[in-house]
Parts: C-alpha cells; structure tokens; sequence
C-alpha cells in the first residue's frame, strides 16, 4: 500500500526508503505542508507542477499534465491526489510506479525512483461519477478498459488492474 509520512521539518525529515520485497508501493514524506484550505486535484484535473532536488531548489521549469494521463508517471499521479497546492513532497516509488503508462521499460522489476514534487497548481474541472450520466460513466469506463487492455498486453499488469477498478467504480452509481 501506499504511505504518507509528515517530516519534522524540512531537513530533518527521515530519509525515504521502502521495504524491498514489496512491488509496487509509492511511500511520500511531506517536507513543506501549504498554508491554509486548498483543493487536492483528481481525475480530469490538470496540474502544474516542478521537480526539485535534494536542497529544495528547483531543477526545472514547471510542468503541466493531466492527472490520469500517460504520460505522467503513476506516482506523480498517486502523490497529487494527496497534495494540496504549495506542498512539497519526497516521492519514492518503486516498480511500476515508478513509470508513466506511456513509457517503455525493458523491466520494471527492481526499479526505484525518487523525485521531489511542489504542487504549483490545479485547474479544470474534476470527473466526478455522480455528476456524470449513465452514457458518460460508460464512456469513461470504456476509455479506461482500452488503457487497462494496452498496459496489460506490455505486460504492466498492476496499472491495467488500477484502470480496469477505476472503470468498475464508476459504474457502481445507482440511479434513481
């Protein structure tokens, strides 16, 4: 499963490690919690975001991605959902996790990557099942089952099961 852990203090916080016979696992340390209520982005959000290194300093421009996208690696995508604008957070994350859907690893077994992640932003507007009709919610699962499909013919067989219950969970809506 996943972690959350809250440092101390920036620099004081314990070092990020995982527990190497398990797959798959995203553990984030919080290093700077944001001032004040803010929305955590989810599905069909889009966020903006940078990485930095080690001393906090930034280590490229920032970047904008949908959260649920392929191109933005599964434990960005993990971690945001539990941020809220201004956090910044240590992101260890290991095997699949570690890869966007749209990458090609030779192999994921053994892989571990590390990133620091400031949530700069959320904007649009989330997916929500109860908001959606019945033909939507379809749709979206559908869209979801073709992505699950993809990933699990390249053998990434933890993500296309996150998709294929993404899509069962939106069907689970009874209507009146």
């Amino acid at each position: 499963g996943d972690k959350t852990k809250l440092g101390k203090d920036y620099e004081g916080a314990p070092e990020p490690t995982l527990d190497p016979e398990k797959e798959g696992v995203v553990t984030t340390f919080v290093k700077q919690v944001a001032a004040g209520a803010s929305t955590r982005p989810s599905e069909g959000n889009i966020i903006e975001y940078r990485l930095l290194d080690g001393e906090g300093t930034s280590t490229s421009a920032s970047f904008r991605a949908d959260v649920g996208s392929p191109s933005l690696p599964w434990a960005l995508e993990t971690a945001a959902q539990r941020m809220k604008v201004g956090d910044i957070v240590d992101i260890v994350a290991k095997g699949e996790h570690a890869f966007a859907d749209d990458e090609e690893p030779v192999s994921t077994e053994g892989v571990e990557k590390r990133w620091r992640m400031e949530l700069l932003g959320v904007e649009g507007k989330s997916l929500d099942k109860f908001q959606l009709d019945a033909e939507e919610r379809v749709d979206r699962a559908n869209e979801l089952r073709l992505r699950g499909n993809d990933l699990y013919k390249r053998g990434r067989l933890l993500r296309a099961m996150d998709y294929y219950e993404r899509g069962s969970r939106l069907m689970d809506v009874l209507e009146a």
